[in-house]
């Protein structure tokens, strides 16, 4: 068999695969992640000419001549599918969407309105965006997240900071704080306080009314402004279980300048001698003299306890799941969350004297 023929067999058998690329007849049943069946899930080609929808038992049939490769599997609530385009069966299993309100709104607290018809200053975050940061305090996500918030830390210690939050700017009425709404209840004890009890991962979204219209429902407790926050709901579907597990690095930003012993001796005789007590008024002559010597470091140590206590690099670990579901009667909505964040200083393990048991006196 020579070349030529060898090429004339080549492009007819072509041919023939081409034509019946160009036609195909696609069925198959689409169902969700666990196994229940989809009704009018949209079936179309890629050049939108053949399109389906699933009945009622989530079975389609398509038949496609529009040249193809592809199908596309879309249903409002899920996240759609591309799949090539195959002759005979294509099953289809379709993964519910994260969120798929199409019309956002706005929560005040004891009512919603639909986004685009809130004239008041309001601003929002939501959960998905809170949780890319990598913080062990809820209300150390909200700096610089939220436009007309201002955050103060006021102090902090591992898996632990207290942070002031206010709206509009730090001069608000009689020195207070924003008022703090979760779904719908006021919480005014301590109200910063409550950040540090609540994640990320419980959080739908935060809402900040910053003006006199979003606040009026609150009177006069919301005149340094509120922030709303709704937490997650429980879903009509079977158990779904997510867990997730962070582990970080921290390190801190500055370090403070260091000075030696005998400069701060020196230092802090000088500042009693400008306040008019004399140049020896803190350490006497004999002891300035011998810091600035540095030949008895028993009796004039020189010791940067930072460097030597304090942790070049330390590390946080959190463990979060989260348990949803429900049917007709109830749903459900459950979180357990478990945070370890070291500290920066150098601790021996066995004097820290710590029992994770619970005691009841």
């Amino acid at each position: 068999m020579n070349n030529s023929t060898n090429k004339a067999i080549f492009s007819l058998v072509s041919l023939f695969l081409w034509v019946g690329f160009l036609h195909a007849q696609v069925s198959g049943t689409v169902k969700d992640e666990y196994g229940s069946i989809l009704q009018g899930v949209i079936v179309a080609s890629a050049n939108g000419k053949n399109v389906a929808a699933t009945d009622k038992d989530g079975n389609y049939d398509l038949e496609i001549d529009d040249g193809s490769t592809y199908l596309a599997f879309s249903l409002r609530g899920y996240v759609s599918q591309t799949h090539e385009v195959t002759e005979g069966t294509l099953n289809v299993t379709l993964k519910r969407a994260e969120t798929y309100d199409l019309d956002e709104k706005v929560y005040f607290g004891n009512y919603t309105q639909p986004k685009r018809e809130v004239t008041d200053a309001t601003v929002s975050v939501t959960s998905d965006q809170l949780r890319r940061s990598p913080v062990g305090n809820l209300s150390m996500s909200l700096a610089g997240r939220l436009p007309g918030l201002f955050t103060r830390e006021t102090y902090s210690e591992p898996a632990r900071t207290n942070t002031e939050l206010w709206v509009r700017g730090y001069s608000s009425p009689n020195g207070g704080t924003a008022m703090v709404v979760i779904d719908g209840f006021p919480y005014d004890y301590n109200a910063n306080e409550l950040f540090e009890y609540i994640t990320a991962h419980e959080v739908e979204s935060i809402n900040v009314l910053k003006d006199a219209s979003s606040q009026a429902l609150y009177g006069i407790h919301g005149a340094n402004g509120v922030i709303v926050i709704t937490t997650k709901r429980g879903v009509k579907q079977p158990l779904k279980i997510e867990a997730e597990v962070n582990h970080t690095f921290e390190q801190r930003t500055t370090t403070p300048p260091h000075i030696s012993s005998a400069d701060f001796v020196r230092l802090r005789n000088q500042a009693g001698y400008n306040d008019g007590n004399g140049m020896y008024s803190y350490f006497s002559q004999v002891a300035e003299e011998g810091f600035a010597a540095g030949e008895d470091r028993e009796y004039f140590p020189d010791n940067n306890w930072r460097a030597m206590n304090a942790k070049d690099i330390t590390h946080m670990n959190r463990v979060n799941v989260n348990l949803t579901g429900g049917g007709d009667k109830a749903v459900f909505y459950t979180n357990v969350n478990v945070l370890h964040q070291d500290g920066m200083w150098k601790v021996d393990p066995t004097t820290t004297d710590y029992n994770p048991n619970n005691s009841f006196v």
